[in-house]
């Protein structure tokens, strides 16, 4: 027997229709947007781990950058430095030279002024040894470069840094004395020993940057570990399979075609029973 009246097939058909709707709304957006987490209606859960993971990722690239540009200004001093070395190294061998090999007065005054061009090359390195606004070689103070937390407090790598201007070096900077005479060539010859006391002093702290500048290194390669694994699993996590949400676009078609002739099939035998009134 056929009713005219709403009956429980019909109901059925429109309540799977509705969620055959609901279902291919969300496949297409997931597949318009990527992700299979847009909101937290999708997953609680997942929604709150993903945007932790979102802030621990940005975090942890904020304090990257910050690393990077604290190993900027040691990477720069640590060149100059090694400039530095070099240059007070020749001073010294010619200095040697001239204690060695006793010139004429006229050498003495042709090794002078070498000397004096070295002098000149160090002084200008050591004032343009500046990166961001900071040289590290004409400061005494302490740096302290944030690299973590221990999760009360900031953990930090901290570098003192030295005034390489002054003391050994300052001296071994100085113009020799006189121009001429015993005096000169005195001057001349302790070059040596003063370039020898401002090596020492710049050996030291070069020592000491390139250590400092090798931790913030291996703190910066460990962020981005880190920072690579989190965004690994946030992939997992929000990220669509495509391949899988086409196919059930696909699927979820097909269902809604068979849902519409279903009710259409169901509204046409409604029509036949009206026709025999006619």
């Amino acid at each position: 027997m056929v009713g005219i009246s709403s009956n429980s097939q019909s109901s059925y058909i429109v309540a799977n229709l509705r969620q055959i709707n609901n279902e291919l709304g969300v496949a297409q957006l997931r597949i318009g947007t990527g992700k299979k987490i847009n909101s937290a209606s999708d997953n609680p859960t997942m929604w709150s781990v993903a945007n932790n993971l979102k802030t621990a990722i940005k975090t942890q690239g904020d304090l990257s950058d910050s690393i990077a540009v604290a190993k900027g200004k040691t990477d720069t001093a640590s060149k100059a430095l090694d400039t530095v070395s070099d240059l007070l190294t020749q001073m010294k061998q010619i200095s040697d030279q001239a204690t060695n090999s006793p010139p004429s007065n006229d050498d003495y005054t042709t090794y002078a002024n070498k000397i004096t061009a070295l002098q000149k090359q160090v002084t200008a390195v050591i004032n343009g040894a500046s990166f961001q606004g900071t040289n590290l070689l004409k400061t005494t103070t302490a740096l302290k470069t944030v690299i973590g937390n221990d999760g009360s407090a900031n953990v930090t790598l901290d570098l003192t840094t030295q005034d390489i201007s002054s003391g050994a070096t300052a001296s071994a900077l100085a113009a020799p004395a006189e121009s001429s005479g015993d005096k000169f060539k005195a001057s001349v010859q302790g070059i040596s020993a003063l370039a020898q006391s401002a090596l020492d002093q710049v050996s030291g702290y070069q020592a000491t940057v390139s250590a400092y500048s090798a931790g913030l290194g291996a703190q910066m390669d460990f962020l981005k570990t880190m920072q690579s694994v989190q965004q690994s699993t946030l992939d997992s996590l929000v990220n669509a399979n495509l391949e899988e949400e086409s196919a059930k676009v696909t699927a979820l078609q097909t269902q809604q075609q068979l849902a519409y002739q279903a009710l259409s099939i169901g509204n046409s035998s409604s029509a036949s029973i009206l026709r025999l009134f006619q």
